[in-house]
């Protein structure tokens, strides 16, 4: 439950300060990046909660989730609405937005080592990845230079 709560705040934090960042340059935006988000975060946690994002071994469904983000956001942009909002957020305030994954990265990394987190989504994930190719490489070399 605490670390749910850690990564939840740590989440919230997050949208705080996109929010606070596009409000530097329009507050009826910010209103709007803060209704977006506060939906987008309730519906994810819905359907996290239902356990509809399980790891079941068949193919990931959390990649459903970016995907409906992109789609909506593409057809959010070629309205009307969506290009006047994109018009007047500067190009600074895009950029800086990626700074988000910073601190999720960095919670994730701790949850990882933990153990709390399963392996295929940290890092060491790819290391252990890394380390079995090789092996893999050396034992195929080592048997094609073996004379027959």
């Amino acid at each position: 439950m605490w670390i749910a709560l850690g990564f939840g705040l740590t989440v919230a934090a997050v949208a705080l300060v996109i929010v606070v960042q596009v409000a530097r340059s329009s507050l009826r935006i910010a209103l709007h990046v803060a209704i977006a988000l506060a939906v987008w975060l309730a519906v994810t946690a819905l359907i996290a909660h239902s356990g509809a994002l399980a790891f079941d071994g068949g193919p990931p469904k959390l990649l459903a989730l970016p995907l409906t983000f992109i789609v909506v956001a593409v057809l959010w942009s070629r309205s009307d609405a969506g290009r006047a909002a994109f018009a007047q957020i500067p190009q600074r305030v895009v950029v800086a937005l990626q700074a988000f994954r910073v601190p999720v990265e960095i919670v994730l990394w701790g949850l990882g080592f933990t153990g709390a987190l399963p392996l295929r989504l940290h890092v060491r994930a790819t290391q252990l990845g890394a380390l079995r190719a090789e092996r893999a490489n050396r034992a195929r070399a080592g048997a094609l230079s073996t004379p027959t």
